[in-house]
């Protein structure tokens, strides 16, 4: 059994790249790679830190990266004729 706790949450349809988590667990120098053999293929870990038992993952991380992903035509000035259609919808 293992208590964990994640460093952020996403929204619906929101993905995340990486991610934090802090977990109690018996450390051992294999435990990421026994990790790693088991999990999926699109999911890794990358590393493990030592924390305070009283460290908080989600109130005491230092900072948060985003990246927005969108199609490169809504960067596109639109016509009057594509703005009325918009509004029609």
């Amino acid at each position: 059994r293992m208590q964990s706790q994640r460093c952020s949450r996403t929204d619906k349809g929101v993905h995340a790249v990486a991610n934090v988590i802090s977990a109690l667990v018996e450390w051992s120098p294999e435990l990421v790679d026994k990790w790693n053999a088991e999990l999926p293929d699109k999911m890794h870990v990358h590393g493990m830190r030592r924390v305070r038992k009283g460290f908080n993952s989600k109130n005491q991380c230092d900072g948060r990266v985003y990246c927005f992903v969108f199609p490169a035509f809504l960067l596109q000035p639109q016509t009057d004729e594509q703005l009325a259609e918009s509004r029609a919808v």
